[in-house]
């Protein structure tokens, strides 16, 4: 015969036992929940006048305030990697009429058209203006992205 005092400690080593087997399932399934960046869902992106397609892909999900972070961002064109170019960030507040905190810079192409762009802080919530300039066989572009945090 069972007190309630044993129910109550067996049906906790229960639910305990099914919560434990639950958590494993959900690792064997999601093994890497901190999945690279660029396997998620583009945070931002654009498609320029002439068929680029830019994609961005930060780090913070969602976007925060004073946090230094780093974005991928991913170059194609015609649905193939737009690699060997030379990209550059800027951009601000249009509605303060001030720039960003810091000065992001392209670091590396991590793989075929996916670069690393690093220094990134947005310092207060609003409207943002990222401008990407993209150069590459003397074309260049530009691609404006606006968002707010």
């Amino acid at each position: 015969m069972h007190t309630i005092a044993s129910y109550s400690s067996d049906r906790r080593k229960l639910l305990s036992g099914l919560f434990i087997n639950s958590l494993l399932c959900l690792l064997l399934v999601f093994p890497n929940t901190a999945k690279a960046a660029e396997d998620q869902q583009a945070t931002l992106f654009v498609t320029t006048a002439s068929g680029m397609i830019l994609e961005v892909f930060s780090e913070l999900d969602p976007l925060q305030i004073n946090i230094m972070h780093s974005w991928r961002v991913r170059l194609s064109k015609s649905g193939s990697p737009l690699s060997g170019a030379s990209v550059t960030m800027s951009g601000g507040m249009p509605d303060h009429d001030h720039g960003l905190p810091t000065r992001a810079v392209v670091t590396e192409e991590l793989e075929p058209g996916l670069y690393l762009l690093e220094g990134i802080r947005f310092h207060m919530p609003g409207r943002w203006q990222l401008v990407f300039s993209i150069e590459k066989d003397d074309n260049s572009e530009q691609a404006a992205i606006d968002f707010s945090l």
